[in-house]
């Protein structure tokens, strides 16, 4: 009788384990610019999605702008969300330019689990890496 219950546990159990590894890494559509309260205001703000060194969009309108402050980390930054955007894709880079600040985003890779499993990025050749509220991350120019 032991035996017919680990038999059918056994299926479940890779059931589970196939539902867990199928699972993607994606990233919310919003990208925070730290520091940026001492800037200028925002006039443009132009998102470019690259894919093999080939423009496949651009985002310039129906982005929603807002100054907001981090509580945990004390700083106030710049919120984009993008509305033509659902999800930002980890096999793509992007060029981010607000006003005359260019930010290239790139280079996504997902660590191993046993490092921590986090998704890590280059900002203008700055390693950077997002959390569990997968939201991009940048700094502003100074």
């Amino acid at each position: 009788m032991k035996c017919i219950k680990y038999i059918t546990f056994i299926p479940y159990f890779i059931s589970l384990m196939g539902v867990s590894c199928s699972e993607e890494r994606f990233l919310k559509n919003e990208i925070h610019i730290y520091d940026w309260n001492s800037k200028s205001p925002v006039n443009t703000i132009v998102l470019t999605e690259i894919k093999d060194g080939k423009t496949v969009k651009t985002y310039h309108k129906n982005v929603e702008v807002k100054k907001q402050y981090d509580s945990l980390n004390k700083s106030p930054y710049l919120l984009l969300s993008f509305k033509d955007q659902p999800v930002f894709n980890i096999d793509k880079n992007y060029k981010l330019k607000i006003n005359t600040s260019i930010y290239e985003i790139k280079d996504f890779r997902v660590m191993p689990e046993n490092q921590g499993g986090a998704i890590m990025y280059m900002v203008n050749d700055e390693p950077q890496e997002i959390g569990d509220d997968h939201i991009i991350k940048i700094q502003a120019e100074k």
